[in-house]
């Protein structure tokens, strides 16, 4: 049974379990993925849904569900070395078992279309978290770019977001506002009855891009309860990105901690340069400056001793650090499901 728990609040699975097992590879998860997971401590993940725009709107809904059919499917071939957790008590469960836990996130609600009612058949297929959007616009509002970008004007929650926002409390899932812009952020503010994360979200104030958030909107999340997670893409970590460590990784959340507080503070790496292998053009290239430089800070979750070190050279101590690697993420978890 592992001393210590260690999760990963996002990390972009599902659309990569669902093209492997279409190409005939079976027992994805046990023999390609959870390998890292466990080099890295891991006991536990928040694995998302995403549908890529080629897919969408008419097959939105198909991709999602065969995403979520495929974990099912693999989690039959798994000699019972991993399972589906619906809420914190299933965690521990496999977490005494010394079985690692999968939770599923809804990464943007563009599968529904506008067809509330299927929020309710995601919820009892195992969806506990809902991003609201990804960025892009769908039914419930306007996601945030990874730059500026030519279009209309912007708005926040639609009349259907607001009633996805209700529905979804209602349910029992916990709402996740990364890659919502920031007139959707004050939305969410302003309508949520319950705390909400930002799963994969850096400090706007480090680096200048709409998917990273404001002081304001990390003060927000912290009042309520919240968690924000750490985001390692380097993107998202500093300008030009090809010069981000993890020291200046470790540099965002040393900042979330100064100013909400660390039992705030959390991991979400969205990991996803393993979705090259599986959609060339699932990832952007670069910011619009001609620099094709995508990549995470830390070569997965295996090197997660790395993010450690840095984090110690940040005047993190070894407490902090383990509530930013996981105890957080769990106290949450224990609170909300």
């Amino acid at each position: 049974m592992p001393n210590r728990d260690r999760i990963d609040g996002h990390f972009d699975l599902l659309m990569s379990l669902e093209h492997r097992r279409g190409m005939g590879q079976k027992n994805v998860i046990e023999t390609q993925f959870l390998p890292s997971f466990r080099a890295g401590g891991f006991t536990g993940m928040i694995a998302s849904i995403f549908i890529e725009d080629r897919f969408l709107p008419e097959m939105g809904l198909r991709k999602a569900l065969d995403q979520i059919g495929s974990l099912y499917e693999d989690r039959q071939e798994s000699h019972g070395t991993w399972d589906l957790c619906k809420t914190y008590l299933d965690y521990e469960r496999c977490r005494q078992a010394g079985r690692f836990g999968f939770f599923i996130s809804m990464e943007g609600a563009d599968s529904l279309m506008n067809d509330l009612s299927l929020l309710s058949v995601f919820y009892e297929l195992g969806v506990r978290f809902l991003g609201l959007v990804w960025s892009r616009r769908n039914y419930a509002g306007d996601g945030c770019h990874f730059k500026p970008v030519l279009e209309g004007r912007k708005g926040g929650l639609t009349d259907f977001g607001l009633a996805l926002l209700k529905k979804a409390e209602e349910l029992g899932m916990i709402i996740d506002v990364s890659h919502l812009n920031d007139e959707g952020f004050e939305d969410v503010c302003a309508f949520a009855q319950k705390p909400f994360i930002a799963s994969h979200s850096n400090c706007r104030a480090l680096m200048e891009t709409p998917r990273n958030l404001r002081d304001k909107d990390i003060l927000r999340i912290a009042e309520i309860g919240g968690l924000i997670g750490g985001n390692a893409a380097n993107i998202f970590i500093k300008n030009p990105p090809c010069e981000a460590t993890v020291r200046d990784f470790a540099k965002h959340l040393a900042y979330m901690k100064q100013l909400a507080g660390i039992d705030h503070v959390t991991l979400g790496f969205d990991f996803c340069i393993h979705l090259r292998e599986d959609s060339p053009v699932s990832l952007p290239s670069d910011l619009g400056n001609g620099i094709p430089v995508f990549r995470e800070i830390i070569d997965g979750h295996s090197e997660l001793q790395r993010l450690e070190e840095a984090m110690l050279e940040e005047s993190f101590s070894p407490e902090e650090i383990e509530k930013v690697f996981g105890e957080n993420y769990l106290r949450f978890l224990c609170a909300h499901l």
